[in-house]
């Protein structure tokens, strides 16, 4: 079902599994290793002995001390930075460059990038630097304050990340949808969920061109779908980021979006995981701080500070497959419901293949399982074709595309072509 469209898709992963992945941890592994060669080999000891030596305030050692250990880390991040930019077998690493473009806008000699890319390395040392040495002394200070319960505050935060990441809007601005037949499909849809039409909006946002996000989100004390306005103005969303490449969004693709987030409603998911989600950074959490007090660790003790940055930065990136298999639940939950309220299993599947944006149709499976917050394109084709054996689909009122292209712009080097009076 819908294989055709796999020509303007990269079918082939761009690299082998295994080597995506140590790409994805590169830089967690880095740092992770920095914190443990700063300690196995006596730096954090010796440091922080000198400064002892010092008399200085202790306030004053603790921000030096995490100044160092911070210049210490941006160092060891160099070579997986060179190595991502410039050594990786990958065409489009290899012609990034961010900085202004040479006179008469050629292409960048491989020495001109290196330039920019040691700039721009070294425009980060301050800001890194800076910002450890302020945090060293507040952490250090609560965890010889409180060193049973100090966990709470890296609990907080990692539970202050999810709440901002389930909570924020992204949009400017959110309306009834425009009226007509489509409008009246949506309704219909959130009926078939037993929700309110009321609990269904557009929403805008109108400094980022082409933003395609639709969410289940809390809005006024209650849960509700907001569908991105690109969705109607057909041609916002970016060619370049959806596949296939400029081909307009369909009634039935919208059809599609709206009863997935509306299922999230109906499923309280907007409660159900930030509530999850925060649980396992408590866990976690408390997790790391029993790990370092069973290994005999004393958080107290300045020397022991990048013990303490390990363990709790190994026990985050533990979470990250947590929440990418509580997300992949839901958003399976919600792919099931949408299909039985939606009943448009061909908008379904063509919505499956964009949202595939320019990649491939199915994920490789070690990474999918790790990941993978979402179900990749594949399944969702499939679902919608099982689904479609045994269900009927619905008569709706809308077809053909979804809104009228109200935008022509030309951003970059790609250009938004009316529909479909110019090709």
């Amino acid at each position: 079902m819908h294989r055709a469209d796999c020509a303007t898709l990269t079918c082939a992963p761009e690299f082998s599994e295994w080597l995506s992945l140590l790409i994805f941890a590169s830089y967690p592994i880095a740092i992770g290793a920095a914190f443990a060669l700063f300690h196995v080999t006596g730096l954090s000891r010796r440091l922080s002995g000198r400064l002892e030596a010092t008399g200085w305030r202790g306030f004053v050692q603790d921000g030096l001390y995490g100044a160092a250990l911070a210049a210490f880390v941006w160092l060891a991040c160099l070579p997986v930075g060179y190595w991502r930019r410039f050594v990786l077998d990958n065409p489009g690493i290899k012609v990034t460059f961010n900085g202004p473009m040479p006179e008469g806008n050629r292409e960048p000699s491989l020495a001109e990038r290196h330039w920019y890319w040691i700039t721009e390395q070294l425009a980060d040392v301050p800001m890194f630097v800076i910002g450890a040495a302020i945090a060293a002394p507040i952490l250090l200070a609560i965890m010889r304050r409180v060193p049973r319960h100090y966990w709470l505050l890296p609990a907080l935060g990692l539970a202050a990340a999810v709440a901002v990441d389930s909570y924020s809007h992204v949009f400017d601005t959110v309306r009834p949808l425009p009226e007509g037949p489509l409008a009246q499909d949506i309704a219909d849809i959130a009926e078939a969920a037993g929700l309110a039409a009321d609990r269904v909006y557009l929403g805008e946002a109108q400094p980022m061109l082409g933003l395609d996000i639709a969410q289940a989100r809390w809005l006024g004390g209650r849960q509700v779908a907001i569908i991105g306005e690109p969705f109607f103005n057909t041609l916002r969303i970016s060619p370049e980021a959806y596949s296939p490449r400029y081909r307009p969004v369909t009634a039935a693709e919208v059809r599609a979006v709206a009863a997935h987030e509306i299922a999230h409603v109906k499923h309280d998911h907007a409660v159900l995981l930030p509530l999850l989600l925060t649980l396992a950074a408590i866990l976690f959490a408390w997790l790391a701080a029993l790990l370092l007090r069973r290994g005999g660790i004393d958080v107290a003790k300045r020397a022991n500070l990048p013990l303490v940055a390990l363990a709790f930065g190994a026990m985050a990136c533990a979470l990250l497959p947590v929440r990418a298999n509580l997300w992949r639940v839901a958003e399976n939950q919600a792919d099931a419901t949408g299909l039985d309220i939606g009943r448009d299993p061909e908008g379904f599947a063509l919505l499956a293949v964009r949202l595939a944006r320019g990649g491939q149709l199915d994920w490789q499976p070690v990474t999918h399982a790790l990941l993978a917050t979402h179900p990749d394109p594949l399944d969702r084709i499939e679902r919608a074709a099982a689904w479609s054996r045994d269900n009927a689909a619905a008569d709706w009122r809308a077809e053909g595309l979804a809104g009228p292209v109200r935008m022509r712009v030309r951003q970059g080097d790609f250009t938004y072509y009316d529909w479909p009076d110019e090709p």
